[in-house]
């Protein structure tokens, strides 16, 4: 592209632009400046005013010919970004801002996302990203408008919702038990037929207990049962 490989956002004399992006990641794009965005305004007071406002949104591996990777913010425009993470700082080299205004929006991150697939074929993040559950239940829609992801994936899976457009899947083992019960004798021997009864928790998703894994039970000796 031209200008902002991900999106562009102008206004005219007659048409103003006020721009709302969540929960979305723009990765691997391309473009002559503004490799993810460009917000781009009149540059006079005499034209419509354009703004736009980024939250919980990954910026990340977008390229630029010319400026900042990923975003350019020129011409009097007006750019808020918060709870996202962008790569180079959400005001640092990930950003160019010429002749315009950029804004805090507050819980912004930094670091890589840890994408889970090489080259972008997997956009979920793995465990120790700092995008991982950073948006708080009832924030920004956590859990109460924003239930799902972009493929229609439960969200929350924990105790936030992901930064980006896609919750990653469960990231912790289940609770595996094994149940024993039989008369137990001296020093932990038991003295009867032992019943082996196993339980799973996994307090990410709705498995509360398992299937396939009967009670087995024990009447031999043994030199050890699996």
């Amino acid at each position: 592209a031209g200008s902002g490989g991900g999106l562009v956002t102008t206004a005219n004399l007659v048409q103003s632009a006020a721009v709302t992006v969540t929960n979305s990641t723009f990765y691997s794009n391309t473009a002559g400046v503004g490799g993810a965005i460009q917000v781009m305004g009149a540059g006079s007071a005499a034209e419509q005013p354009v703004s736009l406002h980024l939250a919980n949104s990954i910026l990340w591996g977008n390229r630029a010919i010319t400026g900042s990777a990923q975003i350019s913010l020129t011409n009097q425009a007006t750019m808020t970004i918060g709870s996202s993470l962008v790569e180079g700082g959400w005001n640092g080299a990930g950003v160019t801002v010429t002749n315009a205004f950029l804004v805090d929006g507050g819980g912004n991150v930094a670091g890589d996302p840890l994408f889970a697939g090489a080259g972008g074929s997997d956009l979920t993040l793995l465990p120790g990203s700092p995008a991982l559950d950073r948006i708080p239940l009832g924030t920004l829609g956590c859990g109460t408008t924003l239930t799902t992801d972009q493929r229609g994936v439960e969200r929350p899976k924990d105790a936030g919702c992901d930064i980006g457009a896609f919750e990653s899947l469960d990231s912790t083992l289940p609770v595996i038990i094994a149940n024993v019960s039989g008369a137990e004798g001296a020093n932990g021997w038991y003295t009867s037929d032992v019943t082996v009864s196993w339980s799973a928790v996994d307090d990410q998703t709705d498995v509360t207990s398992s299937t396939g894994c009967d009670d087995t039970t024990i009447d031999t000796d043994t030199t050890g049962t699996t």
